[in-house]
């Protein structure tokens, strides 16, 4: 069976959003990308589609640390809080332009598979998604 591809971004960086796009389509052409430059968006987004979502979806979220409205890690918090029905479908990676340790480090206290480094890569896209599983992308 085939899974549909669904990856969300969220990054105040609007030419860090493109780039991402644009290095996610040259690898998996029919996939859904949508991006958000507000973190509170993103995740009103994510508890209204998966709160009665019956999709066999898994979706990448890319997430950033530093936002000026909300941090990624004020967005790991509140995304705690979201229902297990929600979390079920979305597989976290934090992409980041910070080279802190302790910020890799603090990656994994939360439902994160994994620290990357920006600018996203297509290896490193690859790398991230051989980490998603059972379900294919």
């Amino acid at each position: 069976m085939q899974y549909k591809k669904q990856f969300f971004i969220v990054d105040d960086d609007p030419f860090n959003n493109k780039i991402c796009t644009m290095i996610i389509k040259s690898v998996y052409t029919e996939s859904e990308i949508i991006t958000f430059t507000e973190p509170e968006k993103g995740l009103g987004y994510l508890r209204d589609k998966y709160s009665s979502s019956t999709d066999d979806l898994t979706t990448i979220l890319l997430l950033d640390i530093n936002m000026p409205t909300m941090s990624g890690w004020e967005f790991l918090e509140e995304y705690e809080k979201l229902s297990d029905e929600v979390k079920d479908h979305i597989a976290i990676f934090i992409l980041s332009s910070s080279v802190d340790q302790g910020d890799i480090e603090k990656t994994k206290e939360y439902r994160c598979l994994d620290f990357i480094s920006k600018p996203l890569s297509v290896t490193a896209l690859k790398n991230a998604l051989a980490l998603v599983s059972p379900r294919p992308m």
